[in-house]
């Protein structure tokens, strides 16, 4: 067997040099407490921290428990994941730009809760960094918890963003978040069980001031899906004659469908519908006008199909009369 050229053996030796000293290098600083400070030099806005961490390759990064948590404005938010690796592209770094590849996270649990003080951000910079995620993917999504409203069960997403630093702009990439066999439940009384929620959602570029408040809504596409079973309701009369509302043996499902386009309730799938003790109940929406301006009417026609005495009630309303104009 004829030996290796010299300069063949030469460049093995010191790659696999090179290898073994970014091994010790690379593991070492991610689980250093300067590395942990550095990331978390504003910890109000973004704290992340981690059990252990490794790589194995240049870019490539694997965590344990990691646990994120920030605030914007006055949203406080946090996500928490058993384990999670993806990989960071190194080209983008040379125009300001830390840039993830694809994502994967086991186990994670997301929560949002309103925060007590408003935390503005930093005056902008145009030559702020910007972070990309391309997607983050899981499907092992155990739990999301908005205020006091809980959703547990079995589910899965896939969701990508990007944001500039110091007050930039940000935008979602079409995303999708689905959960099965879940619970639905409001300050710890169950709303819903059994249930499949699915929501698909995109954000086009804003920023915390612009557009204000609800108004992101017409930068958005949300369409929702949610359909479950509910603890049934029975109205009747108390033993005084007033109206009374009881739950009811018989099980009650609600089930809906609806697509709003940048601030706009699109017709989409199927109407609102739920049952009441064995009686149709359907609830209608529609809106020809942006629900995010204000004075443009919502008309519900709500439908009692299968009792005695079938009703129907026609309500007509202004649509988010206290949000301020979009256009003001």
């Amino acid at each position: 067997m004829r030996a290796l050229p010299g300069p063949l053996r030469r460049l093995l030796w010191w790659s696999g040099a090179l290898y073994v000293l970014y091994l010790i290098a690379g593991n070492v600083l991610l689980n250093l407490p300067r590395t942990a400070a550095v990331v978390n030099s504003r910890p109000q806005a973004f704290h992340a921290q981690w059990a252990s961490a490794w790589t194995l390759w240049p870019g490539d990064i694997h965590m344990r428990d990691l646990r994120l948590r920030g605030q914007v404005h006055r949203l406080r938010w946090s996500a928490r994941g058993a384990s999670a690796s993806g990989s960071v592209r190194w080209w983008p770094l040379l125009r300001r730009e830390l840039r993830f590849g694809p994502l994967r996270a086991d186990a994670v649990m997301l929560d949002a809760q309103p925060a007590h003080s408003d935390l503005k951000p930093p005056p902008f910079q145009a030559d702020a960094w910007r972070i990309t995620v391309e997607r983050i993917d899981t499907a092992s999504l155990r739990q999301i918890r908005v205020g006091a409203l809980v959703l547990d069960g079995k589910g899965t997403a896939a969701i990508g963003f990007a944001h500039q630093l110091t007050g930039g702009a940000s935008a979602v990439f079409p995303s999708r978040v689905a959960m099965s066999g879940a619970h639905v439940l409001y300050r710890a009384r169950e709303l819903l069980h059994d249930a499949r929620f699915e929501v698909q959602f995109a954000f086009d570029p804003f920023t915390c001031e612009q557009p204000p408040g609800w108004q992101k809504l017409e930068r958005a596409r949300i369409h929702v899906v949610l359909a479950g079973a509910t603890p049934a309701i029975a109205l009747g009369a108390d033993p005084a004659g007033a109206l009374a509302a009881t739950l009811s043996t018989r099980g009650g499902h609600l089930g809906t469908d609806f697509l709003l386009d940048h601030g706009t309730l699109a017709p989409r799938g199927t109407p609102t519908q739920a049952y009441l003790r064995g009686h149709a109940l359907k609830l209608e929406l529609q809106s020809s006008a942006q629900l995010v301006r204000l004075g443009h009417d919502v008309i519900a026609h709500l439908q009692l199909a299968d009792a005695m005495v079938p009703t129907t009630v026609t309500c007509r309303a202004a649509a988010c009369a206290s949000w301020p104009a979009a256009d003001a």
